[in-house]
């Protein structure tokens, strides 16, 4: 498939065959949000780089310089003299000060899970993306293919005008008809001539917005496949947009638990490493090295009920998104149902276009011996004529409209070649 993909992309030069499961793969290929799948990849390694660097230990360098404006002094009245030391109103230290976290309440692993959610819906959304242009493509597809069937029926409407339009002018030189009844053929055909630049306009602008989409250079004569009949239409749905409400309420249950975990108690261990004047001997007046190490516990016992308002809006968020997503069902299931009966309606349709055609075709061939034996006009040959044409062009097209009304179903559940 990807070989097929490049070589619609580099060798534009000459007639393609080009299928629907080909352009539904390159519009996807094509789409730029697509880079978005590897970015959110990116995106959330380097935020659980963030997380686990928790876990890694603390390290700080601090140095501090003050002076005093009053200090600890002793006065004491004793029998005899006693000469106590001064505490120095200027006082410096540097210290190096490291901490390991050892117990977080499970707040990190929340964390990571929560950023696992995150780029799983950030794929999603371009799943979501990818939906909608694939329905714009498709929907674009069967238009051409729509539009190459009425063209090939103009072809074949002219090429019958040629040969009535003999047998036209065989009556005229026999003195049977004249030659206003050549004219009105004539006049019809520059009709169909109309209709035939109109309908390659609206094809050439369907091409572009399939190039567009696609990224296909489709050149100047490309033969868009008739995809097969959908072997099974009556199917699970299967929307991107289910997994996105599902990642959802996941993402609420994951804030959840993280918010449980900034609940829990935290334990840590601290050390510190200085050099200062005083050093832990605040009567000393020399620089002196020291080490403090110890364990640090915390445990926020009331926050005012934070903690249960934020668990309460999560929860109120998963009932609005299940509402969300009941409303979206309601809408699918409309969906369908408007699309079903389509079908059964363009299938009703097909059945009776049949019967037209059958009909038509008999009055046709009646008018037509009575326009060769001089009994009627072209004009009343040809509004018959033109009759018969028109229930041809309906049913052609009308089965060009049901199959991709088929695959139209299809797609809006989620569903493509």
């Amino acid at each position: 498939m990807i070989l097929g993909l490049l070589a619609l992309l580099w060798f534009p030069g000459h007639a393609q065959k080009i299928t629907l499961s080909e352009c539904l793969e390159a519009s996807q290929a094509h789409n730029p949000l697509g880079n978005n799948r590897d970015l959110a990849l990116k995106i959330e390694a380097a935020r659980k780089q963030i997380i686990k660097s928790a876990w890694l230990p603390g390290l700080d360098l601090n140095a501090q310089a003050t002076w005093q404006s009053d200090v600890v002094s002793f006065t004491l009245d004793l029998p005899f003299p006693v000469d106590f030391p001064s505490i120095p109103r200027d006082q410096y230290k540097a210290t190096i000060d490291v901490s390991q976290l050892i117990y977080d309440g499970g707040n990190s692993r929340a964390l990571h899970k929560i950023e696992e959610i995150n780029t799983r819906l950030a794929v999603g959304e371009v799943d979501v993306k990818d939906q909608s242009v694939a329905e714009v493509v498709q929907d674009l597809y069967f238009t051409v293919l729509l539009l190459n069937k009425k063209l090939d029926i103009l072809t074949t409407m002219a090429l019958s005008l040629d040969e009535t339009g003999k047998l036209v002018r065989s009556g005229i030189a026999n003195g049977i008809l004249s030659e206003s009844d050549f004219n009105s053929l004539q006049a019809e055909k520059i009709r169909l001539e109309q209709q035939t630049i109109q309908l390659k306009s609206l094809r050439k602008k369907s091409y572009e917005a399939l190039m567009i989409f696609t990224g296909i250079n489709i050149g100047v004569t490309p033969e868009l496949i008739v995809p097969q009949e959908p072997v099974y239409l009556n199917t699970l749905p299967d929307r991107p947009e289910f997994k996105i409400f599902s990642l959802q309420r996941e993402m609420a249950d994951a804030r959840i638990n993280q918010i449980k975990g900034q609940a829990m108690p935290k334990l840590a261990a601290f050390g510190q490493a200085g050099y200062g004047k005083p050093g832990l001997n605040f009567l000393g007046n020399s620089w002196e090295p020291y080490l403090v190490i110890g364990m640090r516990f915390s445990w926020n016992i009331w926050d005012w009920h934070r903690t249960r308002n934020q668990k309460e809006i999560l929860n109120i968020g998963k009932n609005q998104l299940q509402n969300q997503k009941a409303l979206f069902d309601q809408q699918l299931t409309l969906l369908n149902k408007t699309q079903q009966n389509s079908i059964d309606e363009l299938k009703s349709l097909l059945i009776k276009d049949l019967e037209l055609i059958q009909t038509r075709e008999k009055i046709t061939r009646a008018y037509q011996n009575k326009l060769t034996g001089g009994l009627i006009s072209g004009s009343v040959f040809l509004a018959e004529w033109t009759k018969e044409q028109e229930a041809r062009l309906t049913k052609e097209s009308r089965e060009i409209e049901l199959l991709g009304s088929k695959y139209k179903y299809l797609i809006i559940n989620g569903k493509t070649l």
